[in-house]
């Protein structure tokens, strides 16, 4: 498994690609090719985002990865919010959360997607539909220690300055898309994290490297699940009207997955 580039003969939408050696893993024998496919781009995007230094213009928290020696659980009892739980970069965020030792790590999502992403590792689930006031205090009845990491895996304006608010002064908050923040919120105390999940790019490669290293154990243990599949029918023709569904709101923790050798 591995993630696919802007290049003809590193793209996906095909059966056979190419990638280099040191960014592609086995995948495990509890696996199959289909829950293999829904890792490799939203674990990079959630590893870059908390892990890789800050290198302009590509963003990063800088927290010592968890897969390298001596950095499981090294974030103990420090909390961590991620908006978009069930989203499936939001459950590659909390299952990192996890493994660095964060505790209590708290989601906003659907509440009837509760039970499965808790069995990542959330500690606690919001429901995504409350006011942003009743939020923050839900967030303040959780915990009394300064949130310093908030994931944003949805990145509209709304989940921006959500998670801007929660952070405490000298805290980071990690975004996917184009900042949308009010200027009258922004302080010099909260750092912006934008995002590039490719671990391709050479200001991310040697994170990507270190990770796949250790993908194989990592997802073979346990410690990061792939999302839950459905497969499209008619391979590639099957994606329009995926998206479309997407779009409409039809698609909740769960990911697409299409097979290129299956299109008529």
């Amino acid at each position: 498994m591995h993630q696919g580039f802007f290049t003809s003969r590193k793209a996906t939408f095909q059966q056979y690609t190419t990638v280099p050696e040191e960014l592609a893993a086995k995948i495990p024998l509890n696996l199959t090719f289909d829950q293999a496919s829904t890792i490799p781009l939203t674990m990079a995007t959630a590893a870059i985002g908390l892990y890789n230094k800050h290198i302009e213009p590509y963003g990063g928290c800088g927290l010592y990865p968890p897969w390298e020696e001596g950095g499981r659980d090294k974030y103990h009892g420090q909390p961590l919010f991620v908006t978009g739980g069930s989203s499936s970069l939001g459950q590659h965020v909390i299952q990192f959360a996890k493994i660095s030792g964060f505790s209590p790590i708290i989601t906003t999502a659907s509440k009837r997607n509760e039970d499965y992403l808790k069995s990542l590792g959330a500690t606690h689930v919001i429901d995504r539909s409350i006011p942003h006031s009743d939020i923050l205090t839900a967030i303040e009845q959780i915990t009394s220690t300064p949130v310093m990491v908030a994931y944003d895996a949805i990145s509209d304006a709304d989940t921006q300055n959500l998670c801007y608010e929660v952070v405490a002064p000298g805290g980071q908050v990690v975004i996917g898309l184009p900042p949308a923040i009010e200027t009258s919120k922004l302080t010099s105390g909260k750092r912006i994290v934008q995002v590039f999940g490719s671990a391709h790019v050479p200001e991310q490669r040697p994170v990507g490297i270190s990770l796949y290293q250790k993908v194989t154990e990592l997802v073979a243990n346990g410690d990061i699940k792939p999302n839950n599949v459905e497969v499209l029918p008619n391979g590639l023709l099957g994606i329009p009207d995926g998206l479309e569904r997407l779009k409409s709101g039809q698609v909740s923790a769960n990911k697409l997955v299409a097979r290129p050798q299956e299109t008529p």
